[in-house]
């Protein structure tokens, strides 16, 4: 009994702490799922407003369908239907180019995903919203904004195979955009360590990519020095 009793406070004592951190998790999770709806609800204002302008392109299409052609009275054939309306055609495909430019606007996530991890960038639920919230930043091309977000995933996940990959995936792509080709090509012997080999032909592809990016430059600037010493 002197002996167990410990034991028996110490299983105990562990199962409230996974109780309590599992609680704490749940908590989180929920508090995310919040920020989730706010950017389907976004998702949807973007769908509802295509579907709108859509309707009209289907109108349209409706309008300009040509009546069942008349027989030729000589031959019983059909005679040739009537041309398409050039109007109707011209209005149809700039309705259409405006459902297709119409995106979602995430400025409100972004910002909820952006609070959320930095109020838990040391928990996988904050590195998820962190991804997220660079994810919707590269998409409007704040490559600037979302770099230091995808470092500091990268420095605080240390432990998890899945977001140092995806992170560093998405880092080097910005480090691509940025020109930064040396860092890129080191971030990418990095994450050839990690990834399985259904990633391996996206990373072998990245690395050339990059290489071949280097290597322009470095042509690029050799030629502009011997113009420059002309």
């Amino acid at each position: 009994t002197f002996v167990v009793a410990p034991l028996a406070v110490a299983v105990a004592g562990w199962y409230g702490y996974q109780y309590l951190q599992n609680k704490s998790r749940d908590a989180r999770l929920e508090e995310l799922g919040k920020v989730q709806v706010v950017y389907e609800g976004e998702q949807r204002k973007a769908a509802d407003e295509r579907k709108v302008i859509m309707k009209k392109v289907e109108d349209l299409v409706a309008k300009e369908k040509p009546a069942p052609a008349p027989a030729d009275a000589k031959g019983g054939k059909p005679a040739t239907p009537p041309a398409a309306d050039p109007k109707l055609a011209a209005e149809k495909e700039a309705l259409t180019k405006q459902a297709e430019a119409i995106k979602a606007n995430h400025d409100e996530s972004t910002k909820q995903f952006l609070a959320f991890y930095k109020k838990y960038e040391d928990k996988p639920e904050g590195w998820m919203a962190g991804m997220t919230a660079a994810r919707l930043m590269l998409e409007t091309d704040k490559v600037t904004e979302a770099r230091p977000i995808l470092e500091n995933v990268l420095a605080k996940s240390k432990d998890s195979v899945f977001y140092q990959t995806q992170a560093r995936l998405a880092l080097i792509g910005v480090l691509e955009e940025q020109g930064e080709y040396d860092r890129g090509l080191s971030e990418i012997d990095l994450l050839e360590k990690l990834v399985d080999k259904d990633l391996k032909p996206k990373v072998l592809l990245a690395r050339g990519r990059l290489q071949m990016l280097k290597n322009a430059k470095a042509r690029s600037e050799e030629h502009t020095s011997e113009l420059q010493s002309h």
